[in-house]
């Protein structure tokens, strides 16, 4: 009777290594799944972020070459705006 348990124990060990194989592989599957998702939803952030930063940089050239000296004055007031803001910091 005590071979029969002991067989029966190892049956049911033997079953239950092979579910945990089974979910482990479930998992790993999950996770890359998963992960190209995120990998793909971040390009396409990226590639937003692109497109706006291009856009601003055309929009500012523009104001630049319409308005060069105003452009020049707010670069200096934005300079001298920093410079203080870092003196006052020391």
């Amino acid at each position: 009777m005590a071979d029969q348990d002991m067989e029966k124990l190892r049956s049911e060990v033997s079953q239950l290594r092979s579910d945990l194989q089974g979910v482990t592989n479930a998992l790993k599957e999950m996770a890359a799944h998963r992960g190209e998702e995120t990998y793909d939803h971040l390009r396409e952030h990226a590639r937003t972020a692109r497109e706006q930063a291009l856009e601003a940089e055309r929009a500012m050239e523009k104001h630049i070459e319409e308005r060069p000296l105003m452009s020049i004055f707010l670069a200096f007031a934005g300079g001298l705006m920093a410079g203080l803001i870092m003196q006052g910091r020391r």
